[in-house]
């Protein structure tokens, strides 16, 4: 079987112009919500789609990946998660990642044919599907090939939008981290995509040696201030978090217990480990979904910080510490009202999976909207 798809060449066989999808940009600039897209890594095929009324659904199924051989499908059963999105009312953008590896995607974008290989074989794949965008998603890339992954952007740019389709690409909030950040040209990759997702998280990430939040409301808005002179805001869509980290500070070396309702309660301070040294920290990923229990267990410990717009968490443990610093509805309300205050096109979500099913009966489906 032929292993890639690649796109017809003949006038009257070309792929069929694809209807414009930025259907919902007015209603964003009177301040209602254009785009709400849903990455989706695991594709499960059986998974509940939750229909929402924003202008503009979106689904973005981690699907391909470029590789110095071409585009990698990476779901044997695409067809039927497809299908099932349509169905729910979402316009599929498949997310296109380099695996985020800095030597093999030098060698992508350093070779002139096998980006163009790749960008045939994506747009093949479009025609093929009917897809209605592309989302990008290049992370740790070489600092020295920011301007051939700028170049790689404009050409794939200019071929999707000759069949119709929209492309959108994942940036960093601004730092100074070479490969994560600064490779992002980003007033230049402004001019060529329809969209740039701002992924506004994480302010302190799982390697971190010091506990912190990861998304807070005056580094999400920052963040935003910073892109919108390089961007114009109606191409601007908000990346908001479903997930928060689980810190844990061990005095005797041993994380939690897998399942939260076999954590310990929390004891009265200075009834743990007397001992000064420092502990182990461990770090895990919580859910939106799994986070309502950790805040019951552990509510008579958890404060409102009205300045970072979340709910903190810091229980004494018989052997260690326990902080989070909550994302719930609370705090993604108030990362949506940055999004009205911008008159940002829409927001995006990672991912989906991670939320709760008052997830859609309650904030999605006023936000949402």
């Amino acid at each position: 079987a032929q292993k890639f798809v690649i796109p017809p060449t003949s006038p009257s066989l070309a792929a069929p112009k694809l209807k414009d999808i930025r259907q919902g940009e007015d209603v964003a600039q009177k301040g209602g919500l254009g785009m709400a897209l849903f990455w989706d890594p695991i594709m499960d095929t059986e998974q509940e789609m939750h229909p929402v009324k924003t202008g503009h659904p979106v689904l973005s199924p981690c699907a391909f990946r470029i590789t110095q051989e071409g585009v990698v499908l990476r779901h044997p059963h695409f067809d039927v998660l497809i299908e099932k999105a349509r169905e729910n009312g979402y316009d599929v953008w498949p997310l296109v990642d380099n695996d985020f590896n800095p030597e093999k995607t030098h060698a992508i974008l350093s070779n002139a044919n096998t980006r163009e290989k790749i960008i045939k074989e994506l747009i093949g794949y479009a025609a093929l599907y009917e897809f209605k965008g592309y989302n990008i998603d290049f992370e740790n890339v070489n600092y020295k090939d920011r301007h051939l992954l700028t170049s790689f952007v404009a050409d794939f740019s200019k071929a999707a939008h000759a069949y119709g389709l929209k492309t959108s690409m994942d940036i960093t909030p601004l730092s100074d981290s070479p490969n994560w950040s600064l490779v992002y040209e980003r007033e230049e990759l402004g001019k060529h995509l329809d969209y740039v997702m701002l992924m506004a998280y994480d302010q302190v990430g799982r390697t971190s040696p010091v506990p912190g939040p990861t998304a807070t409301l005056p580094w999400v808005e920052k963040s935003i201030q910073t892109l919108l002179p390089l961007v114009p805001a109606d191409k601007i869509v908000l990346g908001i978090p479903l997930y928060m980290r689980v810190w844990y500070e061990s005095r005797d070396g041993k994380d939690l217990p897998k399942t939260i309702k076999d954590w310990p309660h929390s004891v009265a301070k200075g009834n743990g480990s007397t001992k000064k040294r420092k502990g182990k920290l461990f770090v895990r990923t919580l859910t939106l979904k799994d986070s309502a229990a950790v805040f019951e267990k552990y509510k008579s410990h958890i404060v409102w910080d009205d300045a970072l717009k979340l709910y903190y968490l810091e229980a004494p443990l018989p052997q260690g510490t326990l902080k989070v610093w909550f994302e719930d509805t609370k705090s993604l309300q108030e990362k949506m009202r940055l999004r009205t205050t911008y008159s940002l096109y829409g927001v995006s979500f990672w991912r989906k999976g991670f939320e709760p099913d008052t997830f859609w009966s309650n904030f999605a489906k006023h936000e949402l909207t």
